[in-house]
């Protein structure tokens, strides 16, 4: 999993420079937002397909190996105890060291995978318990906290009494605008992205 890891935090990086050299100064949004959702999924699709034989570096690695072994035959039957004895404690390290990193790595999964979760109950919570107005598709819920507005689904989180009348719909229209276009999936992919690759500086940037 750690090295599936490191090759989507490595596509997730080049995917983003060519964002940032060649796109963000587009004003070419739902392209750029096409491009930013491709590149997202590509990330986490490409390590996990397979390469044909004959553009595999390992096969050549493989042989290659394989080739010097035959020539080393010799040269490992003079390997004295002691030499074998410091090799086996290096690979018993470096599979400790491995091993460490790996549950590291999946307890930080598992931490932002449960603010994830946490997130979502809020929402859900804050939808069902505070009243709602309908206009259209849209769900108008009308908060009590200062939290800032903002739309999930076809639902749009306010605290009317925080805003003017004018403030009030322009901030609707904008959140309206949020929802139409679906964002909700940018959001939920772009968190899901951050489970996974949580230690990515990248990522929090492509976020």
């Amino acid at each position: 999993m750690i090295p599936y890891s490191l090759h989507v935090a490595i596509i997730l990086s080049v995917c983003l420079g060519f964002y940032k050299l060649l796109l963000q100064k587009q004003t070419y949004y739902q392209l750029n937002r096409l491009v930013l959702l491709t590149c997202l999924l590509l990330a986490f699709i490409l390590p996990i397909l397979s390469v044909p034989q004959q553009f595999s570096m390992r096969n050549a690695n493989l042989i290659a190996n394989e080739n010097d072994f035959e020539s080393d035959v010799s040269v490992m039957h003079t390997s004295t105890k002691k030499h074998a004895d410091l090799e086996k404690t290096e690979v018993f390290n470096s599979e400790m060291v491995i091993k460490w990193v790996g549950w590291f790595y999946w307890f930080g999964v598992a931490a932002f995978g449960l603010s994830f979760l946490l997130q979502a109950v809020v929402l859900f919570y804050q939808s069902h318990k505070n009243k709602w107005v309908k206009d259209g598709i849209y769900k108008i819920v009308e908060l009590e906290t200062n939290k800032a507005p903002c739309s999930f689904g076809n639902y749009i989180f306010i605290n009317p009494t925080k805003y003017d009348w004018d403030t009030y719909n322009r901030i609707l229209l904008h959140e309206k605008i949020h929802v139409k276009e679906r964002h909700s999936i940018d959001l939920v992919l772009s968190e899901l992205m951050l489970v996974f690759q949580w230690f990515n500086p990248m990522a929090w940037f492509y976020r």
